[in-house]
């Protein structure tokens, strides 16, 4: 049953204290990782008191607590509309904001935001647990043996999206890729913290989907004869130096990513590492990424950058 799923459990938990405390919630998710079903239940069991919003365009009569499910990956630019509802409520009004794209909490439009200044606390929600992955798998294909339910749960990582489509015993094929695309697409831009905080341990299923995404993009930019940069259809004017040059070609080789020892080595020369701050890695990295326009590279851990769009 729903409820006796620790997912939906531990989501019921902070909107009842969300409601209680009167306060309003951001709570960070992933395309397909199942949250939109439980709001969708949780509302329908509070009707009375909550609304569940999915056009920003187009809402009903707000209530004391108030979800707002709107693809913040499909629509950055959806928090003008959002802070327009937020500012303009009642006191009593409290809002329950999903956000599906963790990078956009590091991105200009939160800088922008203002309906952030009124949130009170941000959640992340959960992957599924393994009892919760084997309960689901079950609901959807109850023939599932021992064996299958075990590849599922090693495979799936918890999300829901990925639950569902193993538990038919769908092919690994292209309706794979364009299935979890969104979902690919938000993880690749992921911190390593971030994939923690969502209790993730990345299975080799998805990481082959993240090698594939970053396998597609690296396709849209590349380096001229002249140090110059194409991004996707378009070349800009600004020129690389031959470090700069090498370090974007290794990204681009690399699947998007570069440790910080390996800057050191292109720019300083091997074994330069311990010689050079992070600082001056730091100014590098800065440096060549202001030279970009579509894309930029940021820091994914502490010791290792990734080439993303803009």
């Amino acid at each position: 049953m729903l409820e006796d799923r620790l997912a939906f459990q531990r989501l019921s938990t902070w909107l009842v204290d969300a409601k209680s405390k009167n306060i309003n919630v951001t709570i960070v998710s992933l395309p397909g990782i199942g949250l939109s079903h439980y709001l969708k239940v949780y509302s329908q069991e509070n009707n009375q008191d909550v609304s569940y919003i999915t056009d920003i365009n187009s809402l009903p009569s707000l209530k004391s607590q108030n979800i707002i499910d709107i693809s913040f990956h499909q629509s950055p630019d959806i928090y003008e509309s959002i802070d327009k509802v937020v500012l303009a409520s009642d006191v009593n009004q409290k809002f329950i904001i999903v956000i599906d794209d963790p990078s956009w909490l590091r991105s200009a439009h939160k800088d922008n935001c203002r309906f952030l200044s009124r949130v009170y606390r941000t959640e992340f929600f959960p992957t599924h647990a393994p009892e919760d992955i084997k309960a689901m798998s079950l609901e959807i294909n109850p023939k599932l043996s021992p064996a299958q339910l075990k590849e599922i749960v090693d495979q799936s990582c918890g999300l829901a999206r990925l639950i569902k489509y193993l538990s038919l015993n769908s092919p690994l094929d292209d309706n794979l890729k364009i299935i979890t695309q969104p979902l690919i697409s938000v993880l690749s831009k992921c911190t390593d913290e971030e994939i923690t905080k969502f209790g993730i341990q990345l299975s080799p299923l998805i990481t082959k989907l993240l090698k594939e995404q970053y396998s597609i993009s690296g396709y849209k930019i590349s380096i001229n004869n002249d140090y110059s940069v194409t991004e996707g259809d378009c070349k800009f004017s600004n020129i690389l130096s031959l470090p700069e040059r090498d370090i974007l070609q290794f990204i681009i080789d690399n699947q998007g990513k570069i440790s910080k020892d390996k800057i050191a080595e292109i720019k300083w020369g091997s074994d330069s590492y311990d010689s050079y701050s992070d600082q001056a890695i730091r100014k590098t990295v800065v440096r060549l990424s202001s030279k970009l326009k579509k894309y930029r590279i940021r820091p994914i851990s502490k010791v290792e950058y990734r080439l993303e769009p803009r």
